[in-house]
């Protein structure tokens, strides 16, 4: 089980998603841009107001974060 994230409410159940990825991240430069797989939507603003879920598989930790810009 992981820990980290307890609680994600989802307001909008299900109704308009488009924005869905799956994959890892490819880089951490700095604390507030994170480089995701290449493989997702090369379109701007695509990801905005949406969130990464990360987790790490060997310390059962996760964390959402929110995507404030996608470039």
């Amino acid at each position: 089980m992981f820990e980290g994230v307890e609680v994600v409410v989802i307001a909008n159940s299900g109704v308009g998603y488009e924005t869905y990825t799956n994959g890892t991240i490819q880089s951490n430069p700095n604390s507030t841009i994170v480089q995701i797989d290449t493989n997702s939507i090369d379109r701007p603003e695509y990801y905005t107001n949406n969130a990464i879920y990360m987790y790490n598989e060997l310390s059962n930790e996760s964390q959402l974060f929110p995507i404030s810009s996608y470039y």
